[in-house]
């Protein structure tokens, strides 16, 4: 606000200022911007191209590079690491690589094996997701719905599957997570949980779209219908017409062109006939 009270816009780049002395004071930047302080305050600089943080204008102003990048500050310019590098120094020389590659003589090289995600020039360390290291060198896909395995056995299963002597089996229908072929630990959408078992909730409380074990949690949407969960948990239907009830089942709101009666109902607004269908 100025002395009018009126509102200025922040110069580019800025994201947060006042005034003082009639002049506009930057006190925070975007991103890939930095504030500087002047004689006129705080103004924001865009930093130059491949730079996160910088003090100035030129490349040499770079104080973090982008991943890939490096300052030249001999040259006064950005340069690109080489292919693989995360991080590298000014004479071009990486010093850490991307994932998939090893590091050797300043340079990165890419895994032996194309499935590999950590390694040294010999051999693999770790292998990409969904993957296993066999004999510590090559990287063999999981099978089925298998995310981590070794030696061809399955240690871990996708969602809605359990392990089962090293392989992966589909849990029981309903569970969105189980530990064995009776044993749901939790339900998709629609079901409640008990006993370790996964049952639809529409079929114990009618017109129920979630729900726990002893109630209903939230209730279908029917067209032209409105439910409301009441005590204990079940779904009453609305009076017809009727937009939102209580869980007595009396109206509190009904559709245009009704309106609710003194017994908790809709009915059709009156409207006076018009003189010419006298």
């Amino acid at each position: 606000l100025n002395g009018e009270q009126k509102c200025v816009k922040c110069p580019d780049g800025c994201t947060s200022c006042n005034l003082i002395d009639g002049k506009v004071n930057c006190n925070a930047c975007m991103e890939k911007w930095s504030l500087v302080m002047t004689s006129d305050g705080g103004k924001c600089i865009n930093c130059p191209e491949h730079c996160e943080f910088c003090r100035g204008t030129d490349p040499r102003d770079c104080i973090q590079a982008q991943r890939g990048f490096s300052v030249d500050s001999n040259n006064n310019k950005m340069i690109k690491c080489t292919v693989g590098c995360r991080f590298c120094t000014e004479e071009g020389l990486c010093a850490s690589c991307n994932y998939g590659y090893f590091l050797k003589d300043g340079q990165c090289n890419r895994c032996p094996d194309a499935f590999c995600s950590i390694c040294t020039h010999e051999k693999c360390l770790v292998c990409n997701y969904k993957f296993a290291l066999v004999n510590g060198k090559a990287c063999h896909s999981c099978v089925g719905r298998c995310t981590d395995c070794s030696g061809g056995s399955c240690k871990q299963c996708e969602r809605r599957f359990y392990l089962s002597n090293g392989f992966c089996e589909i849990c029981p229908d309903g569970c969105l997570s189980c530990s064995g072929p009776d044993k749901c630990d939790s339900c998709r959408e629609g079901y409640g949980l008990k006993d370790g078992k996964c049952f639809r909730c529409s079929q114990v409380f009618p017109n129920c779209l979630n729900c726990n074990e002893k109630s209903c949690t939230e209730c279908e949407k029917v067209r032209g219908v409105t439910f409301v969960s009441s005590f204990p948990g079940k779904c009453v239907a609305c009076p017809p017409n009727c937009r939102r009830c209580n869980e007595q089942g009396k109206c509190l709101a009904c559709f245009p062109f009704f309106q609710v009666n003194n017994n908790g109902k809709c009915c059709l607004l009156y409207t006076s006939p018009s003189p010419r269908d006298s």
